[in-house]
């Protein structure tokens, strides 16, 4: 079933067993296995603030009110919705930076004309400017994230999102859990791909994500790494 459960928490609750295979192949019901329930941002508590991250939320109070997430996994003595790798490393008092996981993807994915009025724009340096370009999905990682880290949106290039790792390792030092998703194994968009990155015309499709990826092995200069970070 979707990888997403599994490889952040070693399991998969029943609602995504049964949901993914549906979404997948076409035939309805959302995608829910990051953090959003029914296309709605649920780690965010109030109506007011996801409207703020997202516009286009139905602007009703009694959609989905709360923080539950139904597809997530319960922590130790049933502590809801606690039970991803990230808490763990949280409860045992460890350092964790989040790069891409468990964003919000609404926004980066809008049809017309809704794109280009709250569509965010694939700003290549978004630090520079303080734009936020990621929401996270999972209140517990929210503290953790770097709004500057776009998330999983193929048009994007993963050079940048390296440039803007590094970044912010420069600035923060490495932390014991990096969470960090370069997406370009995915083939990336032929026809739409910013600066013609990942498009037949100009380079392989996977060209991007090995080279952004190399370049992660190298951490940036002031920050001390060994081989075994990956």
């Amino acid at each position: 079933m979707d990888g997403w459960p599994w490889s952040t928490s070693a399991r998969a609750p029943d609602v995504v067993e049964k949901q993914t295979p549906v979404n997948y192949a076409g035939r309805g019901l959302s995608y829910d296995s990051e953090g959003t329930n029914r296309n709605i941002n649920v780690s965010i508590p109030t109506l007011a603030a996801r409207l703020a991250a997202d516009p286009v939320t139905p602007n009703d109070p009694d959609v989905l009110p709360g923080t539950v997430d139904t597809a997530a996994p319960d922590g130790p003595n049933n502590q809801v919705n606690t039970g991803y790798l990230w808490d763990q490393a949280l409860r045992a008092g460890l350092t964790v930076r989040n790069y891409g996981f468990f964003i919000d993807l609404v926004r980066y994915q809008l049809p017309a004309p809704y794109s280009a009025i709250y569509g965010i724009p694939e700003t290549i340096n978004p630090f520079a400017t303080k734009q936020q370009v990621a929401y996270p999905t999972n209140a517990s990682l929210t503290p953790y994230t770097d709004v500057y880290f776009r998330g999983f949106d193929n048009i994007f290039p993963d050079y940048y999102r390296y440039t803007e790792w590094a970044r912010d390792v420069d600035a923060g030092g490495l932390p014991n859990l990096t969470l960090l998703r370069l997406m370009h194994d995915h083939t990336g968009n032929f026809s739409t791909a910013l600066n013609g990155v990942n498009t037949p015309s100009f380079r392989s499709p996977i060209t991007t994500m090995p080279l952004a990826w190399w370049r992660k092995k190298s951490p940036p200069a002031s920050t001390r790494a060994t081989r075994s970070y990956s």
